[in-house]
């Protein structure tokens, strides 16, 4: 038992989060040493998708659609595009990668957006990619929702960066067209009628929205259905990343690629939607694949309140000969748990066996499991608990991190983790000005050092790492559930 620390019961998340990943990993015995194959990985949030309610503190708007057409009403397109050119090429310092290398990361997942692979259809900028024209997804403008396209360019470096450190790629279609989830910053929209998103709707002109103070438009043609259009835009995100792994400067980096992120999260009686454009999807992007003679680790995802007996309808399809085998990718949080003390949440992680864990319908169907999302939040980010200059909550931090690592890497089944997220956006601003044009950190603030007063601070792994508080995996000589060197049994 923790002396001198409050106390926590650890209930399971009700945002149950699944990612479905055909994988070549295996489970393999865990003692002491990390296996070769298990994944120790970090995502690398809030760079090609901005979760502008709560990722940064420079700027906040309800999502990053908010955000562009804010640039533009006060300034202009090109401003807002070199707003964002500023953010893709400077959010993650290279040094960040070096970080990771040296802290033992093996893979990152990496977020990015439906609009990453699009075309833009106006204020287009020509590049040395094509000149004059046709536009492609490389070029520079907006797309029909009027999101900054682009990315792809700084994304294609950064595969590079991270091939240069042996560190590889869950490439995670975070935002999704026609929006993905209710009322979630990193939908890209605020959306919160599930007949006008990716599941029951069309494009649509003008679209208004309880979750934003903001009118969403889009100039897309409403022929097809938003979900014909995601199926098309993951055929082309599929023929890329083939390219990438037979590029020479980064073979094979993309392991794994994710259909979609938190499927209708919030939105009740949509899990018919979310399965048949799972099903499509993986059968889809499998025959890309087979097609190409690549090997891409199949990425889907689920989400409460559409993930009952998910495990059970996927492994069938598997048997039947429908899909190749696929593997989970849960996302185990704590801070939506409830009020609950230190003391309760060092004891529930301890407790947290494969067969009573909240991703137990999927080992028990078959499949191996990913930790694709976790991280030290708790009680709905109450400083108590998660203020790292405090010696208690420190403490706790520490032992918290080195006891859920020793969970997720004992459980039969999982075959690795990720934790959100490499870095949080204390003190950096994209927007660019006389004295910054290509954004800053403010001053006495970096890509591991947030502002004193940011309440995020246990989000950011980076900063955990320097203040001592995440220790690397080889370090913990894991025997057990709570058996490690920075563990802590009740």
């Amino acid at each position: 038992m923790m002396v001198g620390v409050p106390s926590f019961s650890l209930l399971p998340m009700l945002a149950v989060l699944v990612v479905a990943v055909l994988t070549m990993h295996g489970c393999e015995s865990k003692i002491e040493e990390p296996s070769s194959s298990f994944i120790n990985g970090a995502s690398l949030g809030g760079l090609f998708v901005l979760e502008t309610t709560w990722m940064y503190d420079q700027f906040n708007f309800p999502a990053e659609n908010d955000f562009i057409h804010a640039l533009i009403a006060e300034h202009n397109v090109s401003y807002a595009i070199q707003t964002m050119k500023n953010h893709w090429s400077s959010y993650y310092p290279t040094e960040a990668f070096d970080g990771l290398r040296s802290f033992g990361i093996t893979h990152v997942r990496l977020p990015v957006s439906f609009f990453t692979f699009e075309t833009p259809v106006s204020h287009i900028e020509f590049n040395e990619h094509n000149g004059n024209g046709p536009a492609t997804m490389y070029n520079y403008g907006l797309n029909p929702e009027g999101y900054v396209t682009g990315g792809v360019n700084a994304l294609e470096k950064i595969l590079s960066e991270l091939y240069a450190r042996n560190i590889f790629v869950l490439l995670d279609m975070h935002t999704a067209p026609g929006v993905g989830s209710q009322c979630s910053s990193y939908a890209g929209m605020q959306l919160d009628d599930v007949s006008k998103s990716l599941w029951r709707g069309s494009p649509e002109a003008s679209i208004t929205s309880t979750c934003s103070p903001n009118t969403y438009t889009s100039s897309r043609p409403s022929n097809a259905s938003w979900m014909q259009v995601g199926l098309e835009n993951l055929k082309k995100v599929t023929q890329w990343a083939i390219q990438m792994n037979a590029d020479p400067n980064h073979p094979n980096i993309i392991t794994h690629l994710e259909i979609i992120n938190e499927p209708a999260l919030h939105w009740p009686n949509t899990q018919d939607a979310v399965q048949s454009y799972t099903h499509a999807a993986t059968s889809q992007i499998q025959q890309q694949l087979r097609a190409a003679a690549s090997h891409i680790n199949v990425t889907a995802n689920f989400i409460w309140p559409n993930e009952k007996n998910i495990g059970a309808w996927y492994a069938k399809d598997i048997k039947e000969g429908k899909l190749d085998p696929v593997v989970i990718d849960y996302h185990h949080y704590y801070n939506w748990a409830g009020n609950l003390t230190m003391e309760q949440l060092i004891s529930e992680v301890c407790a947290l066996t494969t067969p009573s864990s909240p991703w137990a319908q999927y080992p028990s169907n078959g499949f191996d499991v990913v930790i694709g999302e976790w991280s030290l939040a708790s009680n709905l980010d109450n400083p108590k608990f998660t203020n790292i200059s405090d010696p208690t909550a420190k403490h706790f931090l520490k032992t918290f991190h080195a006891n859920q690592m020793s969970a997720f890497y004992t459980a039969k089944g999982v075959v690795g983790q990720f934790y959100w997220t490499v870095r949080m956006g204390s003190g950096w601003d994209p927007r660019p000005t006389p004295s910054h044009p290509f954004g800053h950190q403010v001053n006495g603030t970096a890509y591991n050092l947030s502002l004193p007063s940011y309440q995020y601070r246990d989000w950011n792994l980076s900063e955990l790492i320097r203040v001592g508080i995440a220790s690397p995996l080889s370090s913990l000589n894991i025997t057990g559930v709570c058996e490690c060197n920075g563990c802590i049994k009740p």
